[in-house]
Parts: C-alpha cells; sequence; structure tokens
C-alpha cells in the first residue's frame, strides 16, 4: 500500500497539473500559431512549472523545511500553495494568454479558482487536499474537452479516472484525512471547471 501511494502520488502531484493540460491541448486540439510558438510555450512550460518547482522543493529538503514530498503540515502547505498560485499566474498571463491558448487558459484559471478555495478553506480549519483538487479539476478538463472539441478521449479520461480513485487512496493513506474532506476538495476542483467551461462554451465553438 504504502509503495502504491507513492507512486500515485508522484503522477498527481500538483507540478504536472499544468503539463498534464498542455499535453492534452496540444495533442487534441487544433492550432494556427506558428510551430516555433507552440514549441516556444512548451519549453516555458517545462521550466516554470516542472524545472523550478524540482528546484525549490530540493532546496527546501536541503534546508530541511520539508521532510516528505507527498506529507506537509497545514501551515506549510498553505505557503506552497500561495507559491503554486503565483506559478499559476504567470503561467496564465505569461506562457498561455487568452488569445493565443484560451481552452488552456481556461483550464489554468480554474485551477487558479481551485486554489484559492482551498486557501479559503483553511480558514475555517478545514484542510484541503491540493492532490485531490488537482486530480479532479485535470479529470473534469479531459472530460469537457472532449465533449465541447467532439475528441475521442476515451483513454485520457479512463485513466485520470482510475488516478482519481487512487489518489483519494493514497492521500487517506499519507494524511489519514477523512474521506468527507477528500471529497470536498474532489469538488474544489471539480466545479470550477465545469462552470467556466460551461460559461464559455460558445467561445469555444466558435473557435473550432
Amino acid at each position: 500500500m504504502r509503495y502504491f501511494s507513492y507512486i500515485i502520488s508522484f503522477f498527481t502531484h500538483p507540478i504536472w497539473l499544468p503539463i498534464y493540460g498542455a499535453m492534452l491541448v496540444f495533442s487534441y486540439i487544433p492550432f494556427t500559431l506558428p510551430m516555433e510558438a507552440v514549441r516556444f510555450s512548451w519549453l516555458l512550460l517545462l521550466l516554470i512549472t516542472v524545472a523550478l518547482p524540482i528546484l525549490v522543493y530540493l532546496l527546501l529538503f536541503v534546508l530541511r523545511w520539508i521532510e516528505h514530498p507527498f506529507v506537509v503540515s497545514a501551515e506549510k502547505q498553505k505557503w506552497l500553495l500561495y507559491g503554486y498560485i503565483a506559478m499559476l499566474l504567470a503561467v496564465a498571463f505569461g506562457i498561455t494568454p487568452m488569445n493565443n491558448y484560451p481552452i488552456l487558459y481556461f483550464y489554468i484559471l480554474n485551477l487558479l479558482i481551485s486554489c484559492f478555495i482551498i486557501v479559503f478553506m483553511q480558514f475555517f480549519k478545514v484542510r484541503g487536499n491540493i492532490f485531490v483538487m488537482g486530480i479532479a479539476a485535470l479529470t473534469t478538463f479531459t472530460i469537457l474537452l472532449s465533449i465541447l472539441y467532439e475528441k475521442e478521449m476515451t483513454y485520457p479520461v479512463a485513466l485520470f479516472i482510475f488516478l482519481s480513485g487512487g489518489s483519494f487512496t493514497a492521500q487517506s493513506y499519507f494524511t489519514h484525512e477523512p474521506m468527507r474532506w477528500l471529497f470536498v476538495s474532489y469538488l474544489a476542483g471539480m466545479l470550477p471547471q465545469l462552470s467556466l467551461l460551461l460559461v464559455f462554451k460558445n467561445l469555444l465553438f466558435g473557435m473550432q
């Protein structure tokens, strides 16, 4: 169970969420942008959302501010969440602006809203789980992407549904949080994706 939880938590870690979303969009949604511009955006995403967070994590481990890669105290998680929000803001407005990547922009924006919900939950002494929130956002985004663009995405949807269940199990094992709070975190990730994509449904259809 321990090794299963480590594997699931690694693949559902929040640092992968922007990259997973970008992989889906770049793979299934056609663009009119030059390939050089898309490659440059992809490189920036890798640097900002993967390379930089990994370096920060390694530094925090060296300084012993973090002792476990997947279990962080509520107080420290709050500061990591603030840094994650700053990173998502940089991605949304600097790397994937609405004019170039509208669907990816909405995905990142929804992730931001979900992060703010997790922060808001902490004021009520409810510890949100960013791992569960993140996989919920990604799963919902994938399903709606398939529906709105009428794309066959059975395998990605099935994979993320499996990871959703695995994330519930892994986070329950690591954090011992009640399942009801994990479910609340799942809703925090799912609902913003659902609401914003439906609000901009007509715009997205018009861009096809």
